[in-house]
């Protein structure tokens, strides 16, 4: 059905392409802003992978999963083998699915697809934005800037293409997907779009846990918008009850092992919803080193409140209360609108040779301008550079050679019972693609790997094994005894001292253990020691 919408929608501008010269360069400069959006876009997503040869960041639980899945036929198994810690196989399986599937048909290894999959499935998203941006704004020319916008907004893809991007990529464009297609449903009252909506609502909920509470939202504002009459109220609870049939083989089979409770886990890694208000201020939703992106975000919400027309800025607030930290990149769709807004009809406009008293043809004549085109080169040239440099920290994000080394020594020379505390140099455990990636590699238990624990309940769950990890951590920058409080509960010790290619950092617990009579070397490389706990 989404190919279908895209071919009618291509076949449109190819009509509009056709119109004459004068036309086109009088009214026409969306091919501008898409050009450089799939072609900028493109070049800050695919260079990390170019130059790394490993998952980027995290996934190494996804890898473990499709594992699982395969082992058991792609029968939902009651719990992964994930660091050894009886986690429940809760997660939305859609993306384990695809990739496993397309591991056994085409032969193409698990960590090529958790490479390339998440990728692909976010530059997708592109086309399928402007599309929807142009519903929204009744404009190609602003939703053309909007999508550019979008495709060089760090948050709108660094956390979509990373290993665990192979489910965030796949609830990203499905949320669009619902998104383009409830609009349309409460505005034509249409049974396509009824069916089209309930399909990717369902199909979100099947990706990832923190997209499908934002379906919610964006179908809740639509309601709320356009459908509050008797036939929005029909589409909305059919759209409900199809949701809950297609998906029911998935939540029945896991609610018959763990019991409903389980889902409502998944919550503790959120942070806290009243303090939502506090994102917009630090302007840190873009995910940008100098948040200019973010700014004009914010200052495009006042111009639209100021038109009376709210919303987007309603939408863009609602979806970091919802969840302020799997909200921003979702807030990253409505704030590109807004930030287009301000661009076009605030600055743009004040651009142009001539003022016009046509809106939709006030801004774009800055294209006329010297001072105009001096504008926009330095808006590409500013925001692509910004993009790349994102791009660019995100490539050392990923597991070097020495410490896959690390893994496999570990594999073939220790026990699998055996337990392991990891200190690296990343003070959030989140991020740390040592801590994810070793029970993945290893089939070791990790003593301070979080991921999975927010499936978990009381001292085994997220909040308890974050503080655990940050403890641990820390006892890298102290002396031996820092360890005491975890004695008992490890054989070996892992330091990872990379920082980034070509950077180590030397822990001054190193320094400590090399000299203790507790602890002995058995493992030694330039970014990783491994010692071993002397009973």
């Amino acid at each position: 059905m989404a190919v279908i919408f895209l071919l009618d929608k291509f076949r449109f501008v190819i009509h509009n392409s056709a119109m004459s010269r004068s036309k086109i360069q009088s009214k026409d400069i969306a091919p501008f802003f898409l050009i450089f959006a799939f072609l900028f876009g493109g070049i800050v997503r695919v260079y990390p992978l170019l130059v790394s040869d490993f998952p980027l960041a995290d996934g190494g639980m996804f890898y473990s999963m499709i594992q699982d899945l395969q082992a058991a036929h792609f029968r939902l198994p009651a719990f992964t083998t994930y660091n050894q810690a009886q986690i429940p196989f809760a997660y939305p399986p859609l993306g384990f699915y695809l990739a496993g599937g397309v591991h056994q048909l085409t032969g193409v290894s698990l960590l090529s697809l958790l490479r390339w999959q998440p990728v692909i499935v976010n530059f997708l998203i592109l086309p399928f934005f402007f599309f929807f941006a142009k519903q929204i704004l009744r404009s190609r020319n602003k939703a053309a800037l909007a999508t550019l916008i979008f495709s060089l907004t760090p948050n709108a893809y660094w956390w979509q293409i990373v290993g665990g991007g192979l489910t965030r990529s796949l609830g990203a464009f499905f949320f669009l997907l619902t998104a383009l297609f409830a609009e349309r449903m409460y505005r034509s009252q249409k049974l396509i779009w009824i069916a089209a909506t309930t399909v990717s609502s369902a199909l979100t909920v099947l990706s990832h846990p923190e997209w499908a509470l934002q379906t919610i939202v964006i179908v809740f504002l639509f309601w709320i918008f356009y459908g509050r009459n008797k036939k929005g109220m029909i589409a909305s609870v059919i759209v409900g009850a199809g949701v809950l049939l297609l998906t029911a083989p998935w939540w029945i089979a896991v609610a018959q092992q763990h019991g409903l409770s389980v889902f409502l886990q998944a919550g503790q890694a959120t942070k806290s919803r009243w303090l939502f208000w506090t994102i917009p201020l630090t302007m840190g939703f873009t995910g940008e080193s100098i948040p200019v992106l973010a700014v004009m975000g914010v200052f495009g919400l006042f111009v639209h409140l100021a038109r009376k027309d709210y919303l987007i800025p309603t939408w863009a607030l609602l979806a970091l209360f919802a969840d302020p930290r799997g909200g921003l990149p979702a807030s990253v769709f409505p704030f590109s609108i807004l930030a287009a807004t301000l661009l076009s009809d605030g600055v743009a406009a004040q651009l142009a040779a001539q003022r016009s008293n046509v809106e939709e043809e006030a801004w774009f004549a800055s294209f006329q301008t010297v001072v105009g085109k001096i504008f926009w080169g330095t808006f590409l040239i500013i925001f692509f550079y910004g993009a790349f440099q994102i791009s660019s920290t995100l490539a050392n994000q990923s597991l070097d050679v020495e410490t896959v080394e690390a893994f496999q020594w570990i594999s073939a020379n220790t026990r699998t019972t055996d337990r392991f505390l990891i200190l690296d140099w990343q003070d959030n455990p989140l991020l740390s693609s040592t801590l994810e990636w070793f029970p993945a590699l290893t089939e070791r238990q990790s003593l301070t790997t979080v991921q999975g624990s927010e499936w978990l309940a009381n001292e085994r769950g997220f909040k308890a094994q974050m503080e655990l990890a940050q403890s641990a951590r820390a006892c890298a920058f102290q002396d031996e005894t820092c360890l005491q409080k975890f004695s008992g509960r490890y054989e070996y010790l892992f330091l990872s001292l990379k920082i980034s290619r070509g950077q180590s950092l030397d822990f001054p617990l190193l320094s400590a253990l090399e000299n203790s009579p507790n602890f002995s070397l058995v493992y030694s490389a330039p970014e990783a020691k491994i010692f071993r706990v002397v009973k």
